[in-house]
């Protein structure tokens, strides 16, 4: 019921927006000038244009760490890292084994591991349990 009460002036307030957003595309329509790439014409200072071209530059963009230079407007680099992660999921189970009420509940605990590639540093260096460093490769690749 207070949903209820509570969508009608959301609702309202979201309509306003969206005429308030509309109203400003209109006069922007009717206001933008379409101008030719190429040099810029003082008399159009502080208008809306809209200009249409090939953006290009003699600029050689570097990235220093990778070696990597190229002619362009904007380099990106994205670094993804292979990283081992442990997830663990638990469940509750009765105790089934008892013969008379009350059954105990026992926790589950099934640890599973995997393997993403990902663009953020995961912070498995210290073990939140324990607080002792983990190695980073399985239990089956650990040297003995």
């Amino acid at each position: 019921m207070l949903f209820f009460i509570i969508a009608f002036p959301l609702l309202w307030w979201n309509e306003g927006r969206a005429i308030q957003t509309a109203r400003a595309l209109q006069e922007g329509e009717r206001t933008v000038i379409g101008v030719a790439a190429g040099p810029v014409d003082p008399a159009n200072e502080g208008k809306l244009v809209h200009v249409m071209g090939r953006a290009t530059t003699d600029e050689t963009l570097k990235d220093a760490m990778f070696g990597v230079s190229a002619n362009a407007i904007k380099l990106r680099r994205t670094v993804q890292m292979y990283q081992w992660t442990e997830k663990s999921s638990s469940q509750k189970q009765e105790n089934w084994a008892e013969a008379r009420p009350p059954r105990r509940l026992t926790r589950m605990s099934r640890p599973g591991q995997k393997n993403p590639w990902t663009v953020q540093a995961l912070n498995s260096a210290v073990d939140t349990k324990t607080r002792s460093c983990r190695s980073s490769r399985p239990n089956s690749q650990r040297e003995t």
